[in-house]
């Protein structure tokens, strides 16, 4: 979508539709720019990793613009048991550990929720 050349290196930076930007060093080596860089087009709640877990898990997403959001996790009964985050988040990626140790093995449901977003996953917590 956009292309820019630094005359003084020779390097060239190239932008796609989809927010990611390249870069092309005058030695013509293809190298990713930075996550900084890159400005997210869609949410992501991605699965946590490990699952199963036990202990503690880490849980990923990624949110395309700032405001208000919330990552909380709910028992099989639909009880809220963790409020992971729920205040003002910057556009990027946001990865929260979610520390298990005091709730019994089984599986759990984590839902994102925010401006425009309202999406939900399943982990496992085996002791």
């Amino acid at each position: 979508s956009a292309m820019m050349v630094n005359p003084s290196s020779d390097d060239v930076y190239v932008g796609t539709k989809e927010g990611q930007v390249y870069k092309i060093s005058g030695s013509n080596n293809v190298t990713g720019v930075g996550d900084n860089f890159v400005t997210p087009t869609e949410y992501k709640l991605a699965q946590n990793y490990p699952n199963p877990f036990n202990p503690s898990t880490t849980i990923e997403f990624v949110v395309p613009q700032a405001g208000m959001y919330s990552l909380k996790v709910y028992n099989t009964l639909g009880q809220e048991v963790a409020n992971l985050v729920e205040n003002e988040l910057a556009a990027g990626l946001h990865k929260v550990t979610f520390d298990a140790s005091r709730f019994a093995s089984g599986m759990y449901i984590y839902k994102l929720s925010g401006n425009n977003v309202n999406v939900s996953k399943k982990m496992i917590l085996m002791k």
